[in-house]
């Protein structure tokens, strides 16, 4: 687990600086030394990639930043349908899930989260739990690199990189696969949860009841 999270705070770093690269590479008029001047170094795109890879504090803070910015803007966005993104299934999954994970009375719609993970921790197999995670890291590292690649642009603006039609082809493209691949990943860990609703589980029964309210 705390492997995915440190692969989600490396990765959209990388691609948002490769981005900002890639913009001022495709202007003839910008010179790359105001790149390497803004951030107090004379570093080249390759020192800066080693810097990146090696997971710097400074590298995983701005995956932090980057993360956050984005768990926000989903939040938002699927609090508009009325949706937990990390969250939907039907009310009797829900119910039938709640049970296994020895809970003694039907939980409020929006207990859906804790329901879940209580699932996830006291009733589901190791192996099953693994899958959803890499499921919800898939859609995690997606978002996050999307929110990466639109920060790129906003960070060339202010370098005043030209605002190529190529470079946002690039990112626009990008996007749409990574918003794809998010997308399938999270419907799939939702459909699974939902399966999993149906399924008889090995005997692991939980230790102690949920309390009401919980």
């Amino acid at each position: 687990m705390e492997d995915n999270r440190t692969t989600r705070f490396l990765i959209p770093p990388f691609v948002l600086i490769a981005s900002v690269f890639l913009g001022a590479q495709l202007d003839p008029c910008f010179q790359m030394k105001t790149i390497t001047k803004a951030i107090g170094s004379d570093s080249t795109l390759p020192t800066l990639i080693g810097i990146i890879t090696s997971g710097g504090i400074a590298v995983v803070a701005l995956g932090f930043l980057v993360s956050s910015l984005a768990i926000v803007v989903v939040r938002l966005l699927y609090w508009f349908n009325d949706q937990n993104f990390e969250a939907h299934v039907s009310k009797d999954a829900m119910a039938k899930l709640a049970t296994k994970a020895g809970f003694d009375h039907t939980p409020r719609i929006d207990q859906l989260p804790y329901v879940l993970a209580a699932y996830g921790h006291i009733a589901l197999p190791k192996e099953a739990n693994l899958w959803l995670l890499r499921r919800m890291n898939t859609f995690y590292l997606s978002i996050n690199t999307i929110t990466a690649l639109f920060i790129a642009h906003l960070i060339g603006s202010a370098l005043r990189i030209s605002q190529s039609e190529v470079w946002w082809t690039v990112t626009l493209i990008v996007a749409l696969f990574l918003g794809i691949n998010a997308r399938y990943a999270r419907n799939e860990t939702m459909q699974m949860l939902e399966f999993l609703s149906d399924v008889k589980l090995p005997d692991k029964k939980p230790t102690d009841k949920v309390a009401n309210g919980a």
